[in-house]
């Protein structure tokens, strides 16, 4: 009996552990799986050509607000006041916004140093023309010969009391001669 007992409990545990799974294939769930997926793909597909769309809807929005800021900005620069300060800028503060104009409305870059000098020049700068003749009434008042110091006074004396009235970075000196 004993004998019985051990060969059914080694008989079980043989059976118990060897079992066998059978692999299970269905093919139009396979099939079904597969559309979804493309189905997904096609939708991914389709927002990535419409975000595409809207990046190149938005350049040429970008683009046209470009040319037309341009635009706006050289005819601001051809005005009557703009015109005037430029006559009053030196040649090296001109030089910015006539490259400037010279462009085409589609360039993308500004010249080195344009927004500050177009921004002078479309505030206004104004020439201001001492006469030669003050000048030198001014550098003589106190008497001549005299030290470098006592000059660079009267000149500066001069200059200032010339300055009044006037904004000390829209105005551009020149000689009466």
């Amino acid at each position: 009996m004993k004998r019985l007992i051990a060969l059914a409990l080694v008989t079980f545990g043989i059976a118990a552990s060897a079992r066998a799974q059978w692999i299970v294939y269905d093919p139009a769930n396979t099939v079904q799986s597969v559309i979804n997926t493309a189905q997904e793909i096609a939708k991914y597909v389709e927002m990535i050509q419409n975000q595409v769309q809207q990046i190149q809807t938005l350049e040429d929005q970008l683009s046209e607000t470009l040319i037309n800021w341009r635009k706006a900005l050289r005819a601001n620069l051809q005005s009557e006041t703009a015109q005037k300060s430029l006559a009053a800028m030196s040649p090296a503060e001109r030089k910015p916004i006539e490259e400037f104009l010279a462009q085409s409305d589609n360039e993308e870059s500004l010249p080195e140093n344009f927004v500050h000098q177009a921004i002078q020049a479309l505030r206004g700068i104004q020439a201001l023309t001492l006469p030669v003749d003050s000048l030198l009434q001014a550098l003589k008042a106190g008497g001549l010969p005299c030290t470098p110091q006592e000059l660079q006074q009267r000149f500066n004396q001069f200059l200032s009391e010339q300055m009044r009235g006037h904004d000390a970075g829209n105005t551009r000196i020149t000689l009466n001669q």
